[in-house]
Order: structure tokens, then sequence, then C-alpha cells
């Protein structure tokens, strides 16, 4: 409970007590009256009789004047008697106090008196003196409150202790309680407490304000200042309001009215008012409610003010997302097909990014993500792979990523801002067309060549043979389970994925170590012939029927088990059927299975909301993979085919067998004729190449075609552990390693090799000649005693190739840009970069670094010029 303002007597204290009494002995003469009359509270719990120097002292209280007189009439003896008591001597008159010593009422030496109840040897003297009059008041009056139960002595009543305990108290009724600015942004959200303290008498308010000051600082204070006027209850909108105006360069002049309208005459400082505005916004960043209340009150504070504009620039408030979000739209619509306008796209990006909002603005923010990676990629060097087999892992390792970052922008949430709208699109456009180009190229190889005489690539029909099998041989786990994901793209595989590796259960691995593989689907890329062969091990055609047999017939000697979508609807989407868990138990039973819920959404309109889909999306999948693991089986994920999303062809272009293949050889426009060993239909086919073609009814989506998101069947394989890596196989250590180098920034030129050029000696901070920054560091005295000591050290070439590449760049670059750079395959670009990191970084300090988990390389271009002793070019 909140303290009163009335003053109560001091307490009789054995302190107080016997100070008064030694003093009355001391100057009382022989025959003199022996009793002392106390002004303090009417109450004894102290020792009787006390002894002082050698005479008995008895204490008897009185709380009325009849009862003092009672007390004297009886007294009798050598004994010395205190009557502690709450009359005054006006009450007792002259002829009662003829009969007590010094013929007066004794006061309570106060400083006693606190010793006493603080059981505090010594007392600061910043805590004595007139001008501190009101701590001694209120220790005298709330000392046994403030120090409850009074415990041990301590050796010292410091004045800071003191006044942290008195605000405490008077603000929370806690004297324990931490006072800070936090702590009274607390206080203001609690009207019970404010009207409490606006019940205390102003003067104490005041002393109290100034003990805040002193011992909370001078923002703290602030939250009192508005109680004065009543708007105590405002002091986080007051605070976000103040911190926006703060850090606008037209905030001034509101900055101004704003003090007035809250602090009158008694305004505080700029640098209290800034520290105030810090821990407002930091008290509701840590706040884990929903706080978007007081953020609109600061919006309307601030248009109330005249300063709605100033709100539109805010990193704080709805207004100064939206209008961050409309200039992203503006750069992005710039930038589009104009390299040189990337740069401010990236700005409006990182602005947009560091908003309060953005993390609760996820799917737009994602979007706008989407849109600069594609600006990256469309600036990016545009490079045609040479093979069939090459444009099968493009599609994996980097179209599947375009399609990805395409599909979440056409279903972008603009907000209705039309000007956003039309840079998306603008974007989209260019994609489609660049994308375009690349189906149609990679179509004339899928027709002109024949893959099924390579040794290594894979297709639908040899994936058992070319990965599945090599899991099972590795022989150190249970046989692995392979998961036909029906109609997952490379674009779903890259978010499904980064999905599965966040778990941390798995270790991804592969043949090669430059990443993820794909596999060609077959001739038409529909379920009936590509998954019905991918599971036979050879081509073959047929429903589920056929796929069983042909999974059986292909481990002929192998226990084994399928199953398919039938076979799971007994559990739900979370959990897997009990058979299904017997199976995975089953050491020698190999496990297949077909979950279907992609494919099965292509004829839903569900797909056009869900751009991508994710570990949690695909029924069945996550609890699937964490039965695996705990048997410790390998896991082989795949799908038979891709398919890509209706592009709002109203009506189809022609009839065919299929969404989007048909009988024939009279291809038109955005078509291709297929007719190889690989066509399983009997007879030539005519495939859809252009996305926006179909043959059939509208649907969500459609596979069947000849395009690379359809053709292409993504891979990964997963292992329990480093044991069951097959032969020959690599770890996937780091999982960005299978980002696109422009997915987390764009990518410059790599420089080229200069031959035949003279190093230049560096001189202080100059180079000389037309070496590069790189070239001079190697050519330094320090790295070349570093690189003596260092086994195995890269070669110059790359080391300063890769230090003029990051320093051209501002600094940063994507991994898989420094992994190009270095000539080395993403899955060992770890290896080369410790060893970059052992010759440049000197005594410790990081001149390289990674952020993102990785995905990102930084150089400190100061730092090394430092370090090494060289200039910029």
């Amino acid at each position: 409970m909140a303290a009163s303002n009335a003053v109560r007597l001091p307490p009789a204290s054995p302190g107080a007590v016997e100070t008064a009494a030694r003093r009355a002995l001391r100057e009382t003469k022989p025959g003199a009256p022996q009793v002392t009359v106390l002004r303090a509270e009417p109450t004894w719990d102290g020792t009787e009789p006390l002894e002082i120097d050698g005479r008995s002292v008895e204490v008897c209280p009185a709380a009325t004047v009849l009862a003092v007189l009672d007390l004297i009439d009886r007294h009798e003896g050598p004994n010395h008697l205190v009557i502690p008591t709450g009359v005054d001597e006006a009450a007792l008159g002259d002829s009662v106090l003829a009969q007590i010593s010094g013929h007066r009422i004794e006061s309570v030496d106060s400083l006693e008196a606190i010793r006493t109840a603080t059981r505090a040897d010594r007392i600061d003297v910043q805590l004595r003196g007139k001008a501190n009059a009101w701590i001694a008041e209120q220790l005298l009056t709330y000392a046994t409150e403030l120090w409850p139960g009074r415990g041990d002595r301590r050796p010292s009543l410091s004045r800071l202790d003191t006044l942290r305990r008195l605000t405490a108290f008077h603000l929370f009724a806690d004297p324990g309680k931490t006072v800070d600015t936090a702590a009274m942004l607390d206080w203001s959200r609690q009207a019970p407490r404010i009207r409490q303290w606006l019940d205390l008498d102003p003067a104490l308010r005041a002393n109290l304000r100034s003990a805040i000051v002193e011992t909370a600082g001078d923002a703290a204070a602030i939250v009192t200042a508005l109680a004065e006027v009543g708007t105590a209850a405002e002091a986080l909108p007051v605070a976000v309001t103040a911190s926006v105006l703060l850090d606008s360069p037209d905030g001034r002049t509101p900055l101004v009215r704003l003090e007035e309208r809250y602090f009158g005459r008694d305004a505080p400082g700029e640098g209290a008012l800034r520290r105030f505005a810090e821990a407002g916004v930091a008290y509701l960043e840590r706040r884990e409610g929903d706080d978007e209340t007081v953020y609109a009150k600061a919006q309307e504070i601030l248009a109330d003010l005249g300063a709605a504009s100033v709100a539109v620039d805010s990193a704080l408030l709805g207004d100064g997302f939206d209008s961050r979000l409309k200039k992203f739209g503006k750069a992005v619509a710039a930038a589009v097909g104009k390299p040189a306008k990337l740069a401010d796209a990236e700005r409006a990006w990182h602005e947009l990014e560091s908003h309060r909002l953005a993390d609760d603005n996820r799917e737009r923010m994602t979007a706008a993500q989407a849109a600069l990676r594609l600006l990256w990629w469309l600036d990016a060097p545009e490079k045609h792979p040479a093979t069939l087999a090459a444009w099968v892992n493009w599609q994996v390792r980097e179209g599947g990523w375009v399609d990805q970052a395409a599909a979440v922008l056409e279903v972008a949430d603009t907000g209705g801002e039309a000007g956003l709208g039309r840079a998306y699109r603008s974007v989209l456009e260019q994609v489609r067309a660049r994308r375009a180009a690349a189906d149609a190229e990679f179509a004339r190889k899928l027709a002109s060549d024949d893959p099924t005489g390579s040794s290594e690539m894979l297709l639908a029909e040899n994936l058992q043979a070319r990965l599945l099998r090599p899991l099972d041989q590795a022989k150190r786990e249970l046989p692995p389970l392979i998961i036909v994901c029906d109609g997952m793209s490379a674009a779903d595989a890259a978010a499904i994925g980064a999905d599965i590796q966040a778990t941390g259960t798995w270790i991804e691995a592969g043949r090669t170590g430059s990443g993820r593989e794909g596999a060609l689907a077959t001739i038409p890329s529909s379920t009936i012939y590509s998954r019905t062969s991918l599971l036979s091990g050879g081509p073959a055609t047929g429903g589920q029927d056929a796929e069983a047999r042909g999974f059986a017939r292909y481990w002929h000697r192998r226990k084994t088990r399928l199953f398919h979508k039938g076979d799971l609807r007994a559990a739900t989407a979370s959990q897997i059927p009990a058979e299904l868990h017997s199976a995975l138990a089953d050491r020698e039973t190999l496990v297949g299975v077909v979950l279907n819920t992609i494919d099965d959404a292509l004829d839903k309109d569900d797909l056009i909301s869900r751009p991508v889909w994710s570990l949690d999306s695909v029924d069945y999948l996550a609890p699937l993979l964490a039965a695996a693991s705990r048997a410790s089986r390998p896991v082989l994920l795949c799908s038979d085919h891709g398919h890509v999303r209706d592009r709002g062809t109203p009506k189809p272009t022609r009839k065919g067998e299929s969404a989007r293949w048909r009988s024939g050889s009279d291809a038109g426009e955005g078509e291709i004729v297929l007719d190889n060993s690989r066509v399983l239909t009997g007879s030539p086919v005519v495939a859809a190449v252009d996305r926006g073609l179909r043959y059939t009814a509208r649907k969500a989506g459609y596979h069947g075609g000849a395009s690379l998101a359809e053709m292409v069947i993504p891979v990964l394989a997963f292992i329990p552990s480093r044991a069951a890596k097959p032969a020959g196989w690599e770890v996937f250590d780091r999982p960005a390693m299978h980002e696109p180098a422009w997915w987390n920034g764009r990518i410059t030129a790599i420089p080229e090799p200069k031959r035949d050029r003279k190093r230049a000696e560096p001189a202080g901070a100059t180079l000389f000649g037309d070496a590069t920054i790189g070239q001079s560091v190697c050519a330094t005295e320090l790295y070349r005693s570093i690189r003596a000591r260092t086994p195995r050290a890269l070669e110059d070439a790359k080391v300063a190739a890769v230090i003029d590449a990051l320093h051209d760049s501002g600094g940063r670059l994507p991994a898989a840009r420094v992994a190009e750079i270095a000539g080395k395959q993403a899955s060992l670009v770890g290896g080369f970069l410790a060893m970059l990191k052992r010759l440049l970084n000197v005594d410790g300090y990081a001149v390289i670094s990674e952020i993102d988990k990785g995905r990102t390389i930084t150089l400190d271009r100061e730092l090394l010029t430092q370090q090494f002793g060289v200039g910029a070019r």
C-alpha cells in the first residue's frame, strides 16, 4: 500500500530512549526529578529496566496527559523513569513540567532514531543538513517499511540506497524494486499507482522527482513529469513520437509543439528526451504483446502536431512502412532493364527491411525480396548450358530458384498499391522472357540429344540404380527410404530442402561436390510414364499396380514395400499409419512412399495462394522423415516430374491427350515435336514448351510438357550419419551452397587475371604500376612470411582474385560467387575460406568473415589496408 501524508511520531526505540536517559542522567543534579518525558510513540517493546552507567532506567509509555501524571505520581525509588508520550508541553502545563528532568519534554534524536531503525552503524553525511531534512523526515516516518524485517546490522546508510528505496516505496509500494526508465514506463500503464502518486504532498513529489533523476536518470523522471500534467498514460506514445521527430530533419518545429503540449514550462532537455525516446522504443521492442495501439496513438499525436508527413519517413510507424514499400516499388520499376539503377533498389530494400513492421509483414517482405533477387538474376551474365545434362542440373541449381522467386511475386500482396503491382509485373515480364528462351533452348536439346548413352546423367528410369542403390550398398544403416513427391518442382525442392536442413536432423550428400543434381523425366513427363519408370527402374507405363510390380521386380532379391496414397489414408496428415511404421523399423525392408499432395493440388485453386511448397505443407512428409531418422534410414527424396502454374490462358489452344502434350508431329509456336527412344507413347508427341499453353480444361497447374519446370526431377539425398555416405559421394556441409550466387546479392564480373605485368611492391598506402589490391597484398613481406609458414597454402592468383572481387563489390559477395571465382566446387568452398582466413586474418583480426550462416563472405577493406600496408586502386 502506498504511503499517506500523515507524519507519525518517531518510535521510542531503545537507542532514542537510551540517548534521552543518558542526557538526563548527565544533566540532573542530586535531588532533581528522576523522570524524563520523551516525545515519541507511546509504545515500548524493549527490555526493562535499562542499565545506563550503573543506573537502572524504567520505561513506561503513556498515551494521555492523565497517564503521564499517574506515572509521575507513582514513581518512587532510585531508578530513573522515561515516559514516551505523544502529549506536548502545553498539555502538561508548568506544574507538571516542574516535576520532570530539565523541566521540558525531550525530543528524539533523529539521527539516533534513524540509526537504530535501520540498524546502520554510520549515516552518510550526505543525508544530513537542512537540504536533506525531507529525507530524514521520511526515514523517521517509514524506516521500518523501507527496511522491512531489519535483519543484520549494516555498516553504513548511504544516500543513494536511501533514495532508491524511497522512490520505489512511493511509486510501487516495494522498496526493493529497481526504478529505471523501463520500470517507470511500466508504472505509466498502472492507473492506481499514478493516482496514489498524485495523492502525495506536492513538495514531497518534487523531492522524489529529483531523487529519481539522481538515482535513475533524467529520462526516468520524465514519466513523473507527464503524471504532473495528467498524461502519464501517454508516456509510451509520447516516447515513440519523440523518437520519430528527433530522427527527422523536419522534426524540430513539431518537437517544440510536443514539448509545449505535454510538459509546458517543465520541458526536459533534448538529451533527456532522446534517452527517454530510445528507452520507450526499446521497451516496446522487448514486449511480446500487441502494442500497435501505442504506435497508432503516436501517429495520431503527430497528426495533431501538424507533422503527419514526418510519419511517412518513420522506421516505426505504419505510414512509414507503406511509404518505404512504395519507394521500393518505384526503385524496382526504375531498375528493370537498367543495371545502373539497381543500387537504388538495393538501398530501398535495406530501408524497407530495417522498418519495425518488416517482420509483421513477412509475405509482403518475401515478395519484395523475391523482386530484388530476380533483378539480381536479370543483372547476372546469362550463360546457357551446352548439354542436356547441364540444362537439367542448371534447373536444379539456378532455374528452380528463379521459378521460386517468380512464383512468390506472381501471388504477391501489394496492398492495393498500383505502382508496386506494376513494378512486380514489369520484373515478371523480363523474367518470363528470359525463362522462355531457356525453355526453348532446353527443348531443342531434349528433341535432338539421346541421353540414354550417358554413364552419368540421371534419368527417371536409372534414378534407383545410380542413387538409391549406392545408398543401399553403404551397408552402415538400415535400407534406404525413397520418397516420391509427385509433381514436386525444382522450386519446391529448394524450399523443402532448406526446411529439412533447418531441422538439424539430416546430413545431405550427393555424387558431386558441385551440389544437387536433377534427373530427366520420361517423355511425356506425365505420371503414368515417368513415375512408373522411376519406380520400376526402367521404361514403363501404368498405374499404381504397375509401379508396385515394377518396384518389387527391380529389387527382386530384396524385401520391399511401396506405399501409395490409399495406404496412408488411415492416418492424419501429421501421422503415418502403423503399417508404414513397422516397415520402416524392419531392418530387411527397403521402403518406398508416394506422396500426392502437390500433384493433387494442381487440380485445386489453393495452389494459387501457395507459391512454394514447404516441409510442413506436404502431407505426411515431416512425420515420414522423422520416422526414417529414428530408424536411421538414408532417404532419397525426389519427384517424378515438375509442373507449371496456370498463366491465365482463357481457353485451350488445342485439344490434346493431356494438359501439356498431344499426339502428332505438327508443332506450332511454343511447341516441339519429340520423337526418340524415350518417348513412351509409341509414336511422336507434340509437347508444350511455352508455359502459357494448355490442351485441356483450366486448372491451377499442369504437367506433361517439355519446359524445364516440368521435365526436371529434383533429387535430394539425406543420410543419418557420415558413415552412411556412399563411396565417392560428397557431404554438403554448407546449406547455403545450394543457393545460386545471385540469390544473396548482386554479382560483379569475375576479375580477369592480369598476366605479364610487374607486381608493385607496397609503399605505405600507395600502389605502384597497375597491380590490383589483391596482387599487392600477395606481394607484401607480411603475406609472404605467413604463406611460407602455411602448409598447402592457396595459389596467389586465386587469393588475389577473391580479394579484388570482394573489394570491388563493396566488401561482400555471396559464398557461391566466391567459390566460382576461386574455381572451387560449392561444397568445398569452406576449406578454401578457412585457408584464406589463415592467410589474411593476421593476429585474429577478421579481414575475412562469414555472415548469414555462411551465405555471404565479407572483406574488411580498411583492416586489409592497415594490416598489409597497401592502398586502394
